[in-house]
């Protein structure tokens, strides 16, 4: 769980590293935008939960359930060589 955490909020945090090196200028202010444009403080708010529902399926492809879960029965994952005991 640990994993998971940290790798979700260091997802988050290079995107807001990004977001903050790369503002829109004047340039954005002065453009002729339609009346259904959000307001400015929406688009962090949206952008974070985009990037942590994108993080969310790239922690589960990065962690087998085995690293994520101690208490979980090891799973073979496809292609593995396994021995079952009967």
């Amino acid at each position: 769980m640990f994993q998971l955490l940290v790798f979700v909020v260091g997802v988050v945090g290079i995107g807001w590293l990004i977001g903050a090196t790369n503002l829109p200028g004047a340039w954005y202010a002065g453009l002729a935008k339609p009346g259904f444009v959000p307001p400015n403080w929406a688009f962090p708010v949206a952008w974070t939960i985009l990037y942590i529902r994108g993080s969310l399926p790239a922690a589960g492809l990065s962690f087998p359930r085995s690293e994520r879960c101690s208490n979980s029965k090891r799973a073979a994952s496809p292609g593995s060589k396994t021995t079952r005991s009967t």
